[in-house]
């Protein structure tokens, strides 16, 4: 009825404004610097996305400005209460802590009232992390006729080992992060059920969440001929790489590797200790990066989006669980989905 049609009109005209003025006054917050230097990051809840970067192909020609890349290629900045977490795992700041694939480091910060920036300064690799609120002048000098927009908060990630610099931009924000999905970076959410995947007990060494039956869905190997790592769907059934999980272990491959609690053995029964980089989002555990061999394995709780870049049109299916598993000594990647 004409009624019924009107009011129901009324209903979604209001909702969409208080959506609207929702959304108004969450952009509205103002980023806290003394907050932020205490690792205190609710000032700066939402959702982020790249807008330009900066890279150095060292041919002579020094920095140079694009716009951002493809969603599928895009770095990713991802904020909660209390951790930035940066492109998956290259790096998470947390207080005055900075972590990356060389381990933690000491941050430095140094303000002018206008602006904010840390830095990481562990020689010969250095970070450096730049927060704008909207408004603000920075100091960046983008060539290619790349623009800045300065009216929204930017946030700025540069890393001295590659020369790169990612500018990202604040696009919605939140004053709370029980909003914020615990299982998608960045993406904003009523549904905050619980992922399944209990990230804190795994690092313990409690694999109780990860019970089930896990199945090859694709790897990675680099056959050395230049061409860098290329990527295939699963082997066929005759000849699958295997991932079987007890409460308190997990076995790759037959025993080619053993990981329970902070240990990991392989298959000739030499032990490594495991360090962990706990994203919020996903789990990161590796043994030592700077040794000749290491291993590094990967849990993603269904929905997370991953920091995989495969290639040959394979594709990864992020709507299951997901355990990755690197070994540098055959340059190999495999991924498993809990079935």
């Amino acid at each position: 009825n004409t009624q019924g049609i009107e009011n129901a009109q009324e209903t979604e005209n209001t909702q969409e404004t208080e959506n609207a003025q929702e959304t108004e006054n969450a952009q509205d917050t103002e980023m806290d610097f003394t907050q932020i230097q205490a690792g205190d990051y609710s000032s700066l809840l939402g959702t982020w996305k790249e807008v330009v970067y900066a890279d150095n192909r060292f041919d002579g020609t020094g920095m140079q400005w694009h716009t951002g890349r493809s969603e599928e290629a895009s770095f990713s900045l991802s904020v909660l209460t209390d951790r930035i977490v940066y492109n998956g795992f290259e790096m998470v700041m947390q207080g005055d802590t900075l972590t990356d694939y060389m381990g933690s480091h000491p941050l430095s910060f140094f303000s002018d009232e206008t602006h904010l920036f840390a830095e990481a300064d562990y020689m010969p690799n250095y970070w450096g992390i730049t927060f704008y609120p909207k408004g603000v002048e920075n100091n960046l000098e983008p060539n290619n006729g790349v623009q800045i927009d300065n009216t929204k908060d930017l946030i700025v990630v540069f890393y001295s080992f590659m020369e790169h610099e990612t500018v990202f931009e604040r696009q919605t924000g939140c004053t709370d992060d029980s909003s914020i999905s615990t299982t998608i970076p960045g993406k904003m959410q009523e549904d905050t059920q619980d992922t399944e995947m209990n990230l804190t007990q795994i690092e313990s060494g409690n694999y109780s969440s990860l019970l089930g039956t896990w199945k090859e869905i694709a790897y990675a190997d680099a056959p050395f001929d230049g061409t860098g790592g290329q990527w295939y769907t699963g082997r066929p059934d005759t000849d699958p790489s295997s991932l079987s999980v007890s409460t308190e272990k997990i076995d790759f491959n037959g025993s080619e590797m053993i990981i329970q609690g902070n240990m990991l053995v392989d298959s000739v029964g030499d032990s490594y200790l495991l360090s962990f980089i706990n994203a919020g989002t996903s789990l990161y555990a590796h043994t030592d990066l700077d040794a000749p061999i290491f291993w590094d394995v990967i849990f993603y709780p269904k929905g997370v989006e991953n920091n995989l870049k495969p290639n040959n049109g394979v594709q990864i299916d992020n709507t299951k669980k997901l355990i990755v598993v690197y070994y540098s000594g055959m340059r190999s990647q495999t991924v498993f989905a809990q079935e």
